[in-house]
């Protein structure tokens, strides 16, 4: 998962995903009211492309599967969907999209109103309990 700063502009934060399709290849995006998605990238590309878009930072989990076409059916799916702040918002849609590309990772919570809601607190806090490497810092 990627992470954006706490801005006016993403007072909770906002979050983004990616998957690996084959050896240094990405398949990337966000959910927000316009989402969009990348395919076929590079690692490094990937990354600056996030870099250059404001994004600050990312966590890891590596995998033993990759359903890479079951997760991007998940991602065509939910790009389609209404955009609501509570019910079906980046940090929603990333847990899907990442839940379908591995069976490791359908393990990650689903947040609550009591508890990591705000899409910054899940990737500070739930993350790292499920696996989900160190903050890798954007430069």
């Amino acid at each position: 998962m990627f992470k954006y700063p706490y801005r006016w502009d993403a007072p909770v934060g906002h979050i983004a995903w990616a998957f690996q399709t084959a050896p240094d290849r990405w398949t990337f995006g966000s959910y927000s009211t316009k989402p969009w998605s990348k395919s076929s990238w590079t690692g490094r590309d990937m990354v600056n492309n996030f870099k250059k878009q404001g994004y600050d930072g990312y966590r890891c989990k590596k995998t033993h599967q990759r359903l890479s076409s079951t997760a991007t059916a998940t991602w065509k799916k939910l790009r389609g969907t209404k955009y609501n702040l509570w019910r079906n918002n980046c940090l929603t849609v990333s847990l899907a999209v990442l839940r379908s590309y591995s069976r490791e990772l359908r393990s990650l919570p689903t947040p609550t109103v009591e508890s990591n809601k705000a899409p910054r607190t899940y990737y500070d806090k739930k993350l790292p309990m499920y696996g989900f490497g160190a903050n890798n810092l954007l430069k």
